[in-house]
């Protein structure tokens, strides 16, 4: 079942992969900005939520965020 029945049918969405689709969207109608905004959200998101799930650490804002994930580690 796609986002947009979950929406209709009153069932929650997974909002970092949401703000993923709305960026790339954005991006192939050549908005940038606004591509930039929901990518930037959609990291936010998701890798605060693999923080809490793998790490069983809580959230942090995204600068301390971007430094101290192993998703972005460049040894990987």
């Amino acid at each position: 079942m796609d986002c947009c029945n979950l929406a209709l049918n009153g069932q929650r969405a997974e909002i970092g992969v949401l703000h993923f689709l709305d960026g790339i969207a954005a991006f192939m109608a050549d908005r940038t900005n606004q591509s930039i905004l929901h990518l930037c959200l959609a990291f936010e998101i998701l890798a605060n939520k693999h923080r809490m799930i793998v790490e069983k650490k809580s959230d942090i804002k995204l600068d301390k965020l971007i430094k101290q994930t192993p998703l972005l580690n460049h040894k990987t």
